[in-house]
């Protein structure tokens, strides 16, 4: 059965069989490829202990997130979607501080909902990976009040561990002048190229980095920063999907 990932309304969503895709087509999928997100460096030294970051979550049914990756970078974890075959999304400042020459250590995991693998789950090694040049943005969709889901095997809770089981929460998107208005108290900028969204009790944290959040099985945005665990005066912010469309495009050729 031949099934890809492909757009849909400028955003990516899977195919309902894909989890089935990769199992039966496990021999096609080679060493990946990480295509990283924008990192903009004054919010991740601004707060870096929150870069990273299911809590409030319940477990994913197995099958569900067939595409979400789960990233061994040997100094860290992180999350990630898979978006073809060769090619997963991921956040850059996961990458911070790591060489080309380095990838030969990393490894990446799909089709699983646990941590460490299990039946199913398709690991691989790394190639390469591209990271988003500055600057570069392109259209505006904005999901405000929404509810979307996070997903990711990232710490539970403040000072906590990292979860073997993957976890989802759904939270409601926010308009980025309510979300200004939180973050703006501690002296950062929620730009267009963000989206946030929060729960009461539920949030992304360490570990979950990269990782998706989904409106309706669309992937909208790409887990990134917060402030604290599931602080209910802040909003976890997300980078948004939609104004790179154009880049992730491209890096399907790369």
């Amino acid at each position: 059965m031949l099934v890809s990932a492909f757009f849909n309304d400028s955003q990516f969503m899977w195919n309902e069989f894909f989890g089935e895709y990769l199992a039966v087509q496990e021999n096609k999928i080679k060493l990946l490829t990480v295509i990283v997100n924008f990192y903009q460096p004054t919010l991740r030294t601004v707060i870096p202990e929150e870069a990273n970051k299911i809590v409030g979550g319940t477990p994913a049914l197995e099958g569900e997130f067939p595409y979400q990756a789960s990233l061994d970078l040997s100094i860290r974890t992180c999350g990630g979607t898979l978006i073809s075959t060769s090619i997963v999304l991921s956040a850059a400042h996961c990458f911070e501080g790591l060489k080309a020459a380095s990838t030969s250590a990393f490894t990446l995991t799909v089709n699983t909902t646990k941590l460490n693998g299990g039946i199913g789950a398709i690991t691989r090694g790394v190639r390469k990976f591209v990271v988003h040049p500055l600057g570069e943005a392109y259209t505006t969709s904005t999901y405000t009040g929404q509810q979307a889901v996070i997903v990711g095997w990232g710490d539970t809770s403040e000072g906590g561990s990292n979860s073997n089981d993957l976890l989802k929460a759904t939270v409601t998107v926010l308009t980025n002048e309510a979300c200004n208005l939180q973050y703006n108290k501690i002296n950062n900028t929620i730009t267009n190229n963000m989206v946030c969204a929060a729960a009461p009790g539920k949030d992304t944290y360490q570990g979950d980095s990269g990782g998706p959040m989904l409106v309706e099985g669309v992937q909208i945005g790409i887990t990134n920063f917060g402030e604290g665990c599931a602080d209910p005066r802040f909003a976890g912010v997300y980078t948004r999907v939609t104004r790179y469309i154009n880049w992730i495009t491209i890096s399907y050729t790369i």
